[in-house]
């Protein structure tokens, strides 16, 4: 909260500190990342600011007090700066906070105004390739299980092997 006062009175928290305040992804302690709508921005050190020229009122929300992206706009931002795994995980977690699931994040996406992070996000959330998933270890899984000849996935395969 205290980078978002500093920055001024159209600062938001975005990206990786966005994604930390909703529980999407784990804390981490620098840059706190603030994205600026309008007017003079003070700069300093440990916080990036971005600077953004339209952002939809549905894009900008309250939580625990914080002016912070939706997590649909977190999630975008993130997708243009993140690698693929660290995505997968960032989905799944969302889903299981209840804050957005795969088949509104795609509505959200065919609805959004095209900038970095919709394409890569699309990309990743492709039905054919996109899997739910409980762990690391089970989206690390998936690509080889898809390659093999296993008769199903999640806990289907899990029963299968223990049985």
């Amino acid at each position: 909260m205290a980078a978002v006062l500093f920055c001024g009175p159209s600062a938001i928290l975005s990206h990786e500190s966005a994604a930390a305040l909703w529980g999407i992804l784990p804390v981490t302690v620098d840059p706190t990342v603030v994205s600026v709508i309008t007017g003079v921005v003070r700069r300093s050190p440990g916080i990036e600011i971005h600077r953004r020229s339209c952002l939809r009122a549905e894009e900008i929300t309250r939580h625990r007090g914080v002016p912070v992206t939706s997590p649909v706009c977190t999630l975008i931002a993130l997708a243009a700066r993140q690698q693929r795994p660290r995505m997968e995980a960032a989905i799944n977690t969302a889903d299981k906070l209840d804050l957005v699931d795969p088949e509104e994040l795609r509505y959200c996406l065919d609805r959004s105004t095209p900038r970095p992070g919709v394409a890569p996000l699309r990309a990743i959330l492709d039905r054919r390739t996109f899997t739910l998933t409980d762990s690391e270890l089970e989206r690390r899984f998936l690509p080889v299980a898809r390659g093999g000849s296993f008769p199903a996935l999640n806990g289907r395969v899990r029963e299968r092997l223990q049985g």
